[in-house]
């Protein structure tokens, strides 16, 4: 009998089959009796003082170490949620560091999942921009067909970034464990911001006449409800680890891309619009007051 699969059964399967060899080192037997392998490395700590010297993550979570963990610094860091995370492993394997490894390879992998749902949702947003401006509808199915593709692809590109040598580091060393949490908390702020754009600009009406100010406003109105949470994923990212301090950065060229991609249709922004941008309130404006924008 012949077995057929479609695109995206295979695509699982090659995630799967690559993601399982990548994991693999981790339970080969000889590693697990503590033999002498290629593969030892496993059961060691690479650093010594954030884990068996570090008493406040082994006394559990009560007031004062929650508190000792979000004032101190240890060896010139400041991770706090990191802390957190390696004591709450603390109290349920105990210091082990095969359990910090593979809770950390946990957290990556999850973490490549959220960029290949933020990616297809870019693409996506990217191709709807390309619509809005040729001023071209696609038909549902054909929209979906896209989308579907995009998706593929952008698990094929998640998978890749979770098993590129280059992350290595953040599985292999337990102390560089709060990148793999930083890298979560900024991926999943990524998403909830491309996320809120794209729903702005799937509101706006292709070649009708107040297609500009919409546009505009999805630009430079914020985010609405998904911006606290935004902000508050940043803030979880950077208090795991300060490495995600430009990921503000990314927001605003995602924005420039958006802006760029519609040009020549929306005008050149005033100086209102980059005040909004900024976030500053005006008191003088009356409520529900749209941006003043001149529809061409």
């Amino acid at each position: 009998m012949r077995l057929v699969l479609s695109t995206g059964e295979v695509i699982f399967c090659v995630c799967v089959v690559a993601l399982a060899l990548y994991l693999s080192p981790f339970f080969i037997d000889e590693v697990n009796v503590n033999a002498s392998n290629a593969w030892e490395f496993l059961l060691v700590w690479d650093d010594e003082e954030n884990f068996v010297h570090n008493e406040v993550i082994q006394s559990g979570l009560n007031l004062a170490n929650l508190y000792a963990m979000f004032t101190m610094t240890k060896i010139n860091v400041y991770e706090p949620f990191g802390w957190v995370l390696k004591a709450v492993q603390a109290q349920f394997v105990g210091l082990d560091s095969w359990w910090i490894r593979i809770v950390s390879t946990a957290l990556h992998f999850v973490a490549a999942a959220v960029l290949a749902q933020t990616s297809a949702l870019l693409l996506d947003m990217m191709a709807l921009l390309s619509e809005i401006k040729s001023r071209v509808i696609t038909d549902t199915k054909m929209k979906q067909r896209r989308e579907r593709n995009h998706w593929y692809g952008c698990c094929i590109s998640a998978m890749v970034f979770a098993i590129h040598p280059v992350h290595v580091e953040v599985i292999a060393w337990p102390s560089a464990q709060p990148y793999t949490l930083c890298a979560l908390f900024s991926n999943l702020a990524l998403y909830v911001y491309v996320r809120a754009m794209y729903r702005k600009l799937c509101e706006v009406p292709i070649g009708k006449k107040n297609t500009m100010v919409m546009l505009m406003e999805s630009i430079f109105g914020g985010g609405g409800r998904s911006d606290p949470l935004c902000c508050g994923l940043y803030l979880s990212a950077l208090l795991s680890k300060s490495a995600c301090i430009l990921l503000p950065a990314g927001f605003f060229l995602i924005d420039v891309l958006v802006f760029s991609t519609l040009q020549p249709l929306l005008p050149r922004p005033s100086v209102k619009h980059c005040i909004s941008y900024a976030g500053v309130k005006f008191q003088w404006n009356a409520p529900g007051r749209r941006l003043a924008v001149v529809d061409t």
